[in-house]
């Protein structure tokens, strides 16, 4: 039998070792009565490696923006993780990308990421 990852067995603060997919979308409802308007939504779903805690997300669509909204507001409300495992998706990947780009060029496009970046001292 292959041994656990250390992140899933060592002890650490919850969220310290997190896993991050998407749930399957599902239709929301803008408002009450007949002849509202609905619309798909997906859930962010964030997961202690450790205790298995999780953290729920709603977000809009499947775009990177979506995801690193999601991801500011899953370390404002939780903590900063250390290690971050996500499914081998392209939204996932991009956004993957799109940060390791702006730390490297230190010219990001978004001035809000950047202060979070630094204040958060992300590497």
């Amino acid at each position: 039998m292959v041994p656990l990852p250390a992140s899933r067995v060592t002890a650490a603060r919850p969220f310290e070792g997190t896993g991050v997919d998407y749930a399957d979308p599902f239709l929301v409802r803008q408002g009450k009565g007949k002849g509202i308007l609905t619309s798909k939504a997906w859930v962010a779903a964030f997961v202690c490696l450790v205790t298995k805690a999780i953290h729920l997300e709603l977000v809009g669509n499947l775009k990177t923006d979506s995801l690193l909204g999601a991801l500011t507001r899953f370390v404002g409300r939780r903590c900063r993780p250390r290690e971050m495992w996500s499914q081998n998706a392209t939204n996932f990947h991009r956004a993957d990308f799109e940060i390791r780009a702006a730390k490297k060029s230190k010219q990001i496009r978004w001035p809000r990421l950047a202060d979070y970046l630094a204040e958060e001292g992300i590497e």
